[in-house]
């Protein structure tokens, strides 16, 4: 096609994407807020916020790497040795990953659990 095709096509897609951004911009922050605070209000405060720990003996690695400061190399890690000595009984037996210590440990402490 001819370069005089596509320039008012490049044209029509700025405007759209720039309508588009103008359209979110003007949307009020209250329904965003709205809509990222919205949770189930049938679920108990206890158990809404048990949904969000990882469970270290059942985990893979994908989800141990959104631990805060454990990373994809540190999460293979954890379910290497989770599957060569079974799963751990207490948190501090993370202790004996290589690459966690107890300020590691300290930092995850609040989001995960461990099932029996």
């Amino acid at each position: 096609m001819k370069k005089s095709v596509w320039q008012p096509i490049a044209l029509a897609a700025a405007l759209l994407f720039f309508a588009a951004g103008y359209l979110v911009a003007q949307r009020p922050i209250a329904d965003t807020v709205q809509i990222l605070t919205s949770t189930n209000r049938d679920v108990p405060p206890a158990e809404e916020a048990a949904r969000g720990l990882i469970d270290v003996n059942t985990a893979q690695a994908l989800e141990l790497a959104d631990l805060p400061g454990i990373g994809p190399v540190l999460a293979e890690r954890i379910v290497a040795y989770r599957a060569e000595n079974g799963p751990f009984a207490v948190p501090e037996d993370l202790l004996d990953v290589s690459g966690i210590g107890p300020k590691k440990l300290e930092g995850i402490g609040a989001y995960i659990t461990l099932s029996p």
